[in-house]
């Protein structure tokens, strides 16, 4: 019986050990087998800091070619980029977790990688395209300056800035026909006020053609053409000086003649002379007052055509002032033109209680102000034009006539210039 015993605990012990070396076996498989998707992991965290240590120099590059570096990304993205790019502390734990969670990681690093680093590269490639304010040069305009439908000028030697208003494309209503008288005054250093005769500006339009005729700080002018959405086109401008008339034509074929010898500038629409120019602002004024009053810092242009010269002129908004005038304290918004110095300078205040009209002008020479100041405002009464009549506009400036007729512009022969008398 012992032995017996004896032999079924060594059975039982045999199956025991035997039992003991399979689980063993087992273990030592199962060991064998758990390294297998851990091999890479030393390679994974190399990887991911391969990929995110240039991250802030290279754009998101495809899976098979993660260290392609983009040379046109701005040097300033890298500190902007880094942010994006998790501490290395963060990587090296990031090493002893599970295979499928540092693959995740990835994956979200790499998608915020390429956030940030547009976010980056927009305002470069924006501010190497901007071009600054006030970089408008003054002068005389070349050939085929202005663009129709305005005031000013735009061409290849009078580049605009495209995140403001292009000079000389304002929206323009004109004013009704109405007859301005003013008060003039002259103040000179050291002598005392002087009252000099009335001024006036008298304005007539039916709203294809007009004629208009002023006389005061300006000069003694006269003017006619035609008058429609795109302001006023001359025909004809006439200048009245020491007994002469200086006549400047806008022909047909769309060029300014100038007085002498009829030398010019082609015209392409938009040209005013030097009798519509305020009546031409009281205009923009009334087409659209943010033209004016929202202008601060941004000056308004012209072009005009003088007796020797067609120039860009421009005007800074001032700010709203008062003036007294016979019909009393009047609100105006004060335009001043940016003279070169040494060259007359011209003033307009312009009244919106009074539909944008000129209610004060100013020309300063040498220290001397001619200044009228609006006394009487009369408005008139001028009869429709013609239905067979085109308004004057686009290519067809000549189609519309002014008001003096055809054979009255023609009638004056274009005389020498007087430059030594040359206004603003």
């Amino acid at each position: 019986m012992p032995a017996a015993r004896l032999r079924r605990h060594r059975r039982l012990l045999a199956l025991c050990a035997l039992s003991a070396l399979l689980h063993g076996l087992v273990l030592r498989w199962i060991a064998a087998q758990a390294p297998a998707p851990a091999t890479p992991r030393a390679p994974l965290a190399d990887g991911l800091v391969l990929r995110l240590a240039p991250a802030g120099l290279a754009a998101p590059a495809p899976a098979d070619a993660p260290h392609a570096a983009d040379p046109r990304m701005p040097t300033a993205a890298p500190a902007r980029a880094a942010d994006a790019v998790p501490a290395p502390d963060a990587v090296a734990s990031a090493t002893g977790a599970p295979a499928q969670q540092q693959q995740q990681q990835q994956q979200q690093q790499q998608q915020a990688i390429p956030l940030d680093t547009g976010d980056t590269a927009a305002p470069a490639g924006a501010s190497a395209g901007a071009i600054p304010d006030g970089s408008l040069p003054d002068g005389s305009l070349p050939a085929g300056a202005l663009p129709a439908g305005g005031a000013g000028a735009s061409g290849p030697a009078d580049q605009a800035d495209p995140a403001g208003p292009v000079p000389g494309r304002y929206r323009v209503r004109m004013p009704p026909p109405v007859l301005l008288t003013y008060a003039r005054t002259r103040q000179a250093p050291a002598m005392p006020d002087r009252r000099l005769a009335d001024a006036r500006i008298d304005w007539r339009s039916d709203g294809r053609r007009y004629a208009l005729s002023v006389d005061g700080v300006l000069g003694r002018l006269d003017s006619s053409g035609a008058s429609g959405d795109a302001g006023m086109l001359p025909r004809r401008a006439v200048e009245r000086r020491d007994g002469r008339e200086l006549v400047t034509q806008f022909t047909e074929d769309g060029r300014v003649l100038l007085p002498g010898d009829g030398a010019g500038a082609a015209d392409s629409l938009g040209v005013l002379d030097r009798a519509t120019l305020p009546l031409q602002l009281a205009a923009i004024g009334l087409g659209e007052p943010d033209q004016i009053e929202h202008a601060l810092g941004r000056p308004i242009e012209v072009a005009v055509a003088g007796t020797d010269a067609v120039t860009r002129m421009r005007f800074a908004v001032a700010g709203l002032e008062s003036v007294a005038t016979a019909l009393g304290a009047l609100p105006a918004w004060r335009l001043v033109q940016q003279a070169a110095p040494g060259q007359a300078r011209l003033e307009v205040w312009l009244a919106p209680e009074r539909g944008w009209l000129p209610v004060q002008l100013r020309v300063t020479e040498g220290g001397v102000a001619d200044t009228q100041t609006l006394q009487t405002l009369q408005m008139l009464q001028v009869p429709a034009a013609p239905a067979g009549d085109a308004p004057g506009g686009g290519a067809e400036r000549g189609a519309a006539a002014g008001t003096a007729g055809a054979a009255d512009r023609n009638a004056q022969e274009p005389v020498p210039v007087d430059r030594a008398r040359r206004r603003y």
